[in-house]
């Protein structure tokens, strides 16, 4: 009962977001698979479904798979890139944590080069911004370069809790409305997340699946 109810949930949250936009509609037909696509650029419509325009930083894809004749669809978000043919900037699906994780992992990594020297470079800890908390990305100075002979690499890594509410709130709506991953033999429907500047124009993006049904590519003229 309550997985049907989770799923109804879903199902209304889609319906609704879909209410929301008015993008023009492309099919791709295989053998197996039907797939309707929607792009949504416009940060209006981007913050009318998700509640954040995420800075701009993601265009969203929004899909309804339909399995033919029986098939199985394994759906994975590796299946899927949107690229820009303008400037080839490129993105697969991306994941719900990644774009709006309750902790913002922190990666900072020093390299000396071979033989160290005064060309190793300087190291410190790099710190992102959640998209759509309006916080930005920053270097944490570390211990500069190196002098002396060491051809080591140094890698720190800090988890920082950050906001809890709002990041939560905005992960909580992108798992909700994200589409259905894994086989399916039943139509499906939500919204892909690409890392790809919704700057970019629509007549330059163009997207791309290779799954288990075939694969197709889908120009957005």
């Amino acid at each position: 009962m309550r997985i049907l109810i989770f799923a109804i949930s879903a199902w209304l949250s889609v319906a609704a977001a879909h209410a929301a936009g008015n993008g023009e509609w492309k099919t791709e037909k295989l053998a197996d698979a039907e797939f309707k696509v929607r792009l949504v650029l416009d940060p209006a419509e981007i913050t009318q479904v998700l509640g954040s325009d995420l800075d701009m930083d993601y265009i969203l894809v929004e899909m309804e798979v339909r399995p033919l004749y029986n098939s199985k669809v394994n759906l994975r978000r590796d299946n899927f890139v949107l690229r820009s043919r303008r400037d080839n900037e490129r993105s697969s699906a991306d994941t719900p944590d990644r774009i709006a994780g309750e902790s913002v992992l922190i990666v900072g990594e020093g390299r000396a080069r071979p033989g160290g020297g005064i060309f190793g470079q300087e190291t410190g800890t790099v710190i992102g911004g959640v998209p759509g908390t309006g916080t930005q990305p920053r270097r944490i100075p570390g211990q500069g370069g190196s002098l002396g002979n060491s051809g080591a690499s140094e890698t720190t890594t800090t988890t920082v809790k950050g906001d809890k509410r709002e990041t939560t709130s905005l992960l909580d709506r992108l798992t909700e409305l994200e589409l259905p991953m894994g086989e399916t033999q039943t139509p499906v429907q939500g919204y892909l997340y690409f890392a790809v500047s919704a700057k970019q124009k629509q007549k330059h993006l163009e997207l791309g699946y290779d799954g288990n049904v075939g694969e197709w590519m889908m120009p957005f003229k």
